[in-house]
């Protein structure tokens, strides 16, 4: 989670300039980054539904101290997700028309289910 954070601190001021619309990258590469963000987005929602299946099993085994830590290492996990969602806004954001398909096909089912959980 630290290298993902240190990835997108370059991204959170991104796209603030209103003056001028800075690219950074090809749309190429960022359709790439696009296709990977949606890779790690599919991991995370299987590592988290993984997690969830081993707690429904383990929690009568675990006691209030740990319980307290698997839900504090869930919401780490969140985190990702929440971080991806920030990247992809930025690229949306940047690259409009030019990704709207790679978004429709690798992250729209991601967020689509995050969206509907709530």
């Amino acid at each position: 989670m630290r290298e993902l954070k240190k990835c997108i601190k370059l991204f959170w001021n991104f796209g603030n300039d209103t003056h001028k619309q800075t690219i950074f990258a090809s749309v190429e590469e960022a359709a790439d980054l696009v296709r990977l963000i949606g890779a790690i987005a599919k991991e995370v929602r299987e590592d988290k539904q993984v997690r969830l299946e081993q707690f429904k099993t383990a929690r009568k085994k675990m006691d209030e101290e740990d319980v307290e830590y698997f839900e504090q290492d869930l919401l780490k996990v969140d985190r990702i997700e929440n971080f991806v969602m920030e990247i992809a806004g930025v690229l949306l954001y940047v690259y409009r028309d030019a990704l709207s398909n790679a978004f429709k096909q690798h992250l729209l089912p991601h967020f689509a289910v995050t969206l509907s959980s709530f």
